[in-house]
C-alpha cells in the first residue's frame, strides 16, 4: 500500500475532510529532501492532524507496519537449541526468541527517527525498493525494504534464523550494506556489517519483505553515506563471469535515536539505545588482541523481567561487530528496548565475573 493510499484509507475511517488530507499530504512530501538525503515529514503531519482532529492522530497507524517489521516477530517462529551436523562435524546451535511489537512504546521512543527512503533498483529483473529505516547515534539501525520480481522469487533459499540466501542458480546474488567510501567487512578499516531477516506476515510469490539490521561502529565520516548494494552475476559455459549488474541507493541520515549511558564500577562505559547497544574499548578490544569475547548480555528492567540479549544457548542479537578502532563492540537488538525503563545491564567479563552497567545520576559523556 503506497502513502497515498494509506493516508486516505486512514483519513476515511476517522472522517476527516478531503481539504485536511490534502493539506496533510502535500507537508510530508515538501519533508522529503532531494534524492539521497531523507528525513521523515510524519511526525508533521500528525501536528496537522492533532489539530485538525481534535488531537486524534494517525502517526501510529502509518508507521505501524514499520514497527511491526522491526521490532516484531515477522511472522517467524521462536528457534530452540539444537544441534547441527556437517561435514563430519557436529556444534550446538543457539535459541532465538522474538518479541511482539509494542507499538506505543516505539512511537513514544524512536517515532521522530523514523524516515523514508522510496528508491528502488533492478538487477536482472530483481527489483529492490528500500522503505524506510532508523539509526540510532551509535551507528545501529535497521532498514525495511522489498525484493520483488513479476516472474516469480526463484533462488530464494532458507539461510536459518529468519535469514535467506540466493541460490546460485540465479543471476542476481545478493544484498548488502556499505559506506559510499566503499567499506563494508574489511579489516584494514572500519567494520560495517548487515543482516536480513524476512517479514513472513507480507511476503508473497512475487515480493520479498526484509528487514536489514546493520551496524556502523564509527558511523560514516564527514560527507560520507551509508550505501546499499544490489548486484549479481551470469557465469559463462566455461565458469568465468559472462555479465554483471551492479546497482546502489545511497542516503545520509539526518535524525539519529539517541542513546543513554551506563558506567560500570571498573569504569566501562555502554551506549544503549531501543535499536542497539555499543561498548566502548576497552571492554571488548577486538578478539584475538588482548580482550575477550561477549558470551552474555542481559537487560534487566525495573520490573524485574530480563531480556537475554545474549547469554550461554540463546542469542537475540541479530548482528554485531567490532571497531577496528578502538576496539569497542556494536550489537543491534532483535526486539525493542524500552530504554527508560533499565535497571541494569550485565556482560560477562574477563576474568569470569560477570561486569554490571548502571545509570549514573548526572554523568555525562
Amino acid at each position: 500500500m503506497t502513502d497515498k493510499e494509506l493516508f486516505r484509507e486512514t483519513f476515511s475511517r476517522l472522517h476527516a475532510s478531503d481539504t485536511v488530507y490534502e493539506e496533510v499530504l502535500e507537508m510530508t512530501e515538501n519533508k522529503k529532501m532531494r534524492k539521497g538525503h531523507y528525513i521523515s515529514g510524519k511526525v508533521a503531519a500528525a501536528a496537522v492532524l492533532a489539530a485538525a482532529l481534535g488531537g486524534t492522530t494517525v502517526l501510529a497507524a502509518v508507521q505501524g507496519g514499520f514497527f511491526r517489521s522491526i521490532f516484531g516477530t515477522k511472522g517467524q517462529e521462536d528457534i530452540e537449541v539444537h544441534n547441527i551436523e556437517a561435514d563430519g562435524q557436529s556444534w550446538t546451535a543457539a535459541a532465538r526468541e522474538w518479541g511482539t511489537a509494542d507499538e506505543d512504546a516505539a512511537e513514544r521512543l524512536v517515532g521522530e527517527h523514523v524516515a523514508q527512503i522510496g528508491e528502488s533498483v533492478t538487477v536482472y529483473g530483481y527489483t529492490l525498493t528500500l522503505d524506510e529505516y532508523i539509526i540510532d547515534e551509535n551507528g545501529c539501525g535497521a532498514i525495511t525494504y522489498t525484493l520483488s520480481n513479476p516472474d516469480g522469487l526463484a533462488g530464494i533459499c532458507d539461510a536459518g534464523y529468519g535469514e535467506y540466501y540466493m541460490s546460485p542458480d540465479v543471476p542476481m546474488k545478493e544484498i548488502y550494506l556499505c559506506t559510499t567510501g566503499g567499506k563494508y567487512i574489511d579489516h584494514k578499516s572500519k567494520f560495517v556489517d548487515s543482516r536480513s531477516i524476512v517479514d513472513r506476515t507480507q511476503t508473497t510469490d512475487t515480493e520479498l519483505h526484509a528487514v536489514m539490521y546493520f551496524t556502523v561502529p564509527e558511523m560514516q565520516e564527514e560527507g560520507e553515506g551509508i550505501q546499499i548494494v544490489h548486484s549479481g552475476y551470469e557465469l559463462g559455459e566455461k565458469g568465468e563471469v559472462a555479465s554483471e549488474e551492479r546497482e546502489e541507493i545511497t542516503f545520509m541520515p539526518d535524525s539519529f535515536v539517541s542513546s543513554d549511558i551506563y558506567t560500570s564500577d571498573a569504569g566501562y562505559t555502554a551506549r544503549i539505545s531501543p535499536v542497539g547497544i555499543r561498548f566502548d574499548g576497552p571492554i571488548f578490544e577486538q578478539a584475538g588482541d588482548k580482550g575477550w569475547t561477549a558470551k552474555k548480555l542481559l537487560i534487566t528492567y525495573t520490573d524485574g523481567s530480563v531480556y537475554q540479549a545474549k547469554d550461554e544457548d540463546v542469542n537475540n542479537i541479530i548482528v554485531g561487530c567490532y571497531s577496528n578502532t578502538d576496539g569497542g563492540l556494536s550489537e543491534v537488538f532483535n526486539r525493542l528496548v524500552d530504554t527508560e525503563k533499565i535497571a541494569s545491564i550485565t556482560v560477562n567479563g574477563p576474568d569470569g565475573e560477570d561486569i554490571v552497567f548502571e545509570r549514573k545520576e548526572g554523568f555525562e559523556d
